[in-house]
């Protein structure tokens, strides 16, 4: 056989085995260690006009929030909070130095909110892409678990009443779902771990809003797509929604926060997709009449 043959016949039995080393699951953690350079988001909230309580720092997954020098995974996403008190804006908005378990905080200023309850709301995201992920940081990749560890607390228990989160996850298109299920909810200033296995609930696509409210409406989406469907989808973001909506608080000092603690979650680089498999098979073709070409030529 010459040398064309083999080197066919070497990148088709190579093709052929990488499914079966592909399929199998690893842990990835996204976030979750001891990180220097810990301290303010290079990117922070900014108040949207001066007659609003508004103060937004816009969702984007180009440009990072994680602080300036920081040696942990990038995360991007965004933040806002809304009330009708323009002289208070987000007051936590960094990665705090915590021993071994540093952590995310996003939280709003330390007041008297007893008096303002209607309208007011905390919304945000932090996506986690993957190529800041410890392991698969690179080629397709299907989520079968996602784990996190949180804190949505504050000093006034009433103040978490309406808290809530979801599972966030991007695909190789860019499409952004959220998961029907909510993360099991954190109430006083306890540290929650929580897990979803991803076949169990249902998804919806999203679109993180650039302008206007953050605050998504989870109550109006149709979760369409269905769990095991998610399972084999590509993903190379994955990451967290929380809000609150018409939140209290007491007199004084009571402050709403988000602290994300770890992110991770289980998955196998992608099984090749048909396309790949066509592609074999025209190898193989071609393999067949190189060789007959080779025998014909000899006779």
């Amino acid at each position: 056989m010459t040398k064309l043959p083999i080197l066919l016949a070497a990148s088709l039995g190579i093709a052929l085995a990488a499914p079966l080393a592909q399929a199998q699951t690893t842990a990835v953690s996204a976030y979750g260690g001891d990180y220097t350079g810990t301290g303010n988001f290079q990117r922070t909230a900014s108040l949207v006009s001066p007659d609003s309580g508004d103060y937004r720092n816009t969702f984007s997954d180009g440009t990072a929030l994680n602080p300036t020098g920081y040696s942990g995974p990038v995360f991007y996403g965004g933040y806002e909070i809304i009330t009708d008190r323009a002289d208070l804006t987000i007051g936590s908005q960094r990665v705090a130095n915590s021993g071994t378990t540093d952590y995310i905080q996003i939280g709003g200023a330390s007041a008297d909110w007893s008096a303002n309850t209607t309208g007011n709301s905390v919304a945000g995201f932090l996506v986690f892409e993957q190529s800041a992920w410890s392991t698969l940081s690179s080629g397709n990749v299907n989520v079968s678990n996602l784990q996190l560890q949180y804190k949505n607390g504050a000093a006034n228990t009433n103040y978490n009443s309406a808290a809530t989160s979801r599972w966030i996850v991007r695909d190789s298109s860019g499409q952004y779902y959220v998961s029907e299920a909510a993360i099991a909810p954190s109430t006083g200033f306890g540290v929650v771990s929580a897990s979803l296995s991803v076949t169990t609930t249902s998804w919806a696509a999203i679109t993180p809003a650039t302008t206007n409210s953050m605050n998504l409406a989870l109550g109006s989406f149709t979760y369409s797509i269905a769990g095991t469907s998610m399972a084999s989808t590509n993903i190379d973001a994955v990451g967290v929604y929380f809000e609150a909506d018409d939140f209290a608080g007491s007199a004084s000092g009571s402050q709403w926060n988000y602290q994300l603690y770890s992110l991770g979650f289980d998955g196998a680089a992608a099984i090749p997709e048909p396309s790949t498999y066509a592609a074999l098979a025209g190898a193989c073709m071609l393999l067949a009449a190189t060789v007959r070409r080779r025998k014909h030529a000899k006779n």
